[in-house]
């Protein structure tokens, strides 16, 4: 059922094509492809938040967006959603590259919840036709409920 989503490393930059497993999901019971597609977020080897472009490399500032008065940061799956998104919203370097800071799943979660401190609501995923978000506070909820009640 789920062949079409895994592609070759050259098409993305991991093995699953998320757009397919976001339609997918979406023809699935709620609660049976919740925990699929979020199985699959927090398997991916990092995340990677775009960030403002900055004259300093070395002092990267995540991009977050308002949405509905909140703060949200802005995470991909992929190098191709952050360049398009980035495109889009004119987060593009001088030199026609755009940043990102890549971590892993776990340490996004502790890092994304030093933001919630500071007023950032959630998370959005490749963000547009394919997106899905959660509240920064369900997602140590998420990881634990994936990994068995042991984060």
């Amino acid at each position: 059922m789920f062949k079409d989503l895994f592609k070759k490393k050259e098409v993305v930059d991991n093995n699953i094509n998320f757009d397919v497993l976001v339609e997918k999901v979406k023809k699935m019971p709620f609660k049976e492809g919740q925990n699929f597609l979020w199985k699959e977020t927090f398997s991916l080897d990092k995340w990677n938040f775009i960030t403002k472009p900055v004259m300093d490399i070395n002092d990267p500032r995540p991009f977050i967006g308002e949405v509905e008065g909140k703060g949200w940061m802005y995470v991909f799956t992929d190098g191709p959603h952050a360049r398009k998104f980035g495109e889009a919203q004119r987060l593009v370097n001088a030199d026609g590259s755009i940043n990102t800071i890549a971590m892993e799943p776990a340490k996004a979660v502790e890092w994304l919840c030093k933001w919630e401190e500071s007023g950032v609501y959630g998370i959005m995923f490749n963000a547009g036709e394919f997106c899905w978000f959660a509240p920064i506070a369900n997602l140590k909820p998420i990881m634990e409920y994936l990994n068995g009640g042991n984060a």
